[in-house]
């Protein structure tokens, strides 16, 4: 694998975790930096804003011994009552009046945030105020509650980005993993994980699916050798008994031409079929010998020309026994697959179920797709499949029960189709229907 640098996920988390706090306190600063600049230009004005500006009023006041605003309250409240304590004057309302009076009801108390001026007349005047942030020229706006909402909203808006980079970086690291896992999974077995995450501990991940990628790949050579050996094996051994057979055949034939007595005509007649079976044995034997999966390479093919030609071959033989092949076509136009070996599967198949379909019966071919599964379901009418053939009619040469075979059938067919389907990762499911048995032929495009 190629080397990035890398570092511990531990590392990749504290080191996420101090930028959160550091950044946390960056937006702190920055508000209180925004907010102090707020006061210098007088976009706002400071929580005693009021105090101050009510402390001018009340010293204008007191030189000019009588009630009188110079200017317009901003930032305080005032109440101004007669000598018989009725209120004649005042910036609150009546609702905010109540509350002043029932608030600062003692003139002589002593109030943080009001005071009580008596003028020479008798009158007497409240000024109120309080201690919070205002704007400027709009005092009902409640300028704190906003810096902290504001203060929340950037937070969170900093949190939601994080958050978002984080799993970005995580999916990317991860998706090198997933590239690493299809090569398994694609049996792409061949190449090598050559890319490196920038964390150590998803790398110790990648060096685990590489090593069991060399493994597989050992093993399946391994395997590919054995069974190239075994083919060998089989293709000698059929090679040498096929000259004994056939000349045991042979003489038994010309035996028959001669007059033979019952006895001895009956012993010939058994002599040539039982050459003649193990004729047909031999032949099983050089099919599994010659049947080669790794000879061809996938090409796309069009299912409605796949299932034409499937009809073409198989409808001469249905018509020996006047049954009728119906098919219907549902899945995708095109497929990418290893088109003969998958011709040869359903072949088998479709023959198998012609085979054991009674005269005059209907043999039904179905195709369907979904997403990239494509699933061929054959149908025949015969007497179904029996239990021990559920579980071993796609092994190699096993020999079914009377239901479905006669003594010179093996399952070679099934057993064919079924390792194409495993070749496409797919299978093959054998079951039964209503009437007659049922073989879904399922594969995946490659």
């Amino acid at each position: 694998m190629a080397k990035v640098k890398a570092i511990h996920l531990q590392h990749y988390y504290t080191r996420t975790v101090a930028l959160t706090i550091v950044s946390v306190l960056a937006i702190i600063v920055v508000w209180m930096l925004l907010f102090n600049f707020a006061l210098i230009v007088g976009v706002i004005s400071p929580a005693n804003a009021g105090e101050t500006e009510a402390m001018a009023a009340i010293t204008y006041m007191e030189q000019s011994g009588q009630f009188d605003l110079e200017n317009t309250p901003e930032y305080y409240n005032f109440v101004y009552f007669g000598q018989d304590g009725t209120v004649l004057d005042t910036s609150l309302s009546t609702k905010k009046l109540e509350q002043a009076i029932s608030t600062y009801g003692d003139k002589s108390g002593d109030y943080t945030s009001a005071k009580y001026l008596n003028f020479a007349d008798g009158s007497y005047c409240l000024f109120t105020w309080n201690y919070s942030v205002t704007m400027k020229g709009a005092p009902d706006i409640p300028v704190e509650a906003m810096y902290i909402v504001f203060m929340i909203l950037t937070m969170v808006l900093f949190f939601a980005v994080l958050v978002k980079n984080m799993s970005r970086r995580i999916k990317e690291q991860l998706s090198i993993i997933k590239k690493a896992s299809n090569i398994i999974s694609e049996h792409n077995l061949e190449q090598p994980v050559l890319e490196s995450s920038k964390i150590k501990e998803f790398n110790e991940v990648l060096y685990a699916i590489e090593e069991m990628r060399q493994a597989l790949s050992e093993s399946l050579h391994s395997q590919w050798h054995a069974q190239e050996r075994r083919k060998r094996e089989i293709a000698a051994l059929a090679h040498d008994l096929r000259t004994p057979i056939t000349v045991i055949t042979g003489n038994a034939e010309l035996l028959l031409e001669d007059a033979l007595n019952p006895d001895q005509n009956e012993s010939a007649q058994q002599i040539l079929s039982s050459g003649k079976r193990a004729e047909h044995y031999i032949s099983m034997l050089q099919q599994v010998s010659d049947f080669d999966f790794s000879k061809e390479a996938p090409t796309e093919i069009e299912i409605s020309a796949l299932l034409d030609e499937i009809y073409q071959v198989a409808q001469p033989i249905a018509s020996t026994k006047n049954i009728q092949i119906e098919m219907t076509n549902m899945a995708p136009k095109k497929i990418r697959v290893y088109a003969n070996l998958l011709f040869r599967a359903l072949q088998n198949i479709v023959m198998n179920a012609i085979q054991y379909t009674p005269e005059g019966g209907n043999v039904r071919i179905d195709a369907v797709s979904d997403h990239n599964r494509v699933t061929f379901t054959i149908k025949d009418e015969g007497k179904g499949f029996s239990d021990d053939a559920l579980l071993h009619a796609s092994e190699i040469f096993w020999s079914s029960d009377k239901s479905r075979t006669n003594h010179a059938h093996y399952g070679l067919g099934l057993s064919v189709a079924a390792r194409v389907a495993e070749l496409h990762s797919g299978q093959m499911i054998l079951s039964n229907a209503n009437h007659g048995g049922l073989v879904r032929l399922i594969i995946r495009t490659i």
